[in-house]
């Protein structure tokens, strides 16, 4: 094999090993962030429910040791309690 032959087939290999590692580093980093927002996400929406639970039963106005029932049509119970 000749040193011309030797120096294409090592930078060949060498420039596909950058671009593999480059190309995972991207992903990794893509990933990463769409995790954040739909996190974010998931907490917001989980946020607007309890504000939206907050507004139509009006628990700013429950009393202290006053405790509000709410059933659901499946049998589900709901209990709010102030301490």
């Amino acid at each position: 094999m000749s040193d011309e032959t030797y120096k294409w087939i090592v930078g060949t290999l060498s420039m596909m090993g950058y671009v593999w590692i480059v190309t995972q580093a991207f992903c990794w980093f893509v990933s990463l962030i769409f995790s954040k927002l739909f996190k974010r996400k998931s907490k917001e929406r989980k946020q607007a429910a309890i504000d939206e639970l907050y507004d139509a039963f009006e628990l700013g106005e429950v009393k202290d040791n006053q405790t509000i029932k709410v059933a659901t049509k499946g049998g589900l119970v709901v209990m709010i309690y102030r301490q």
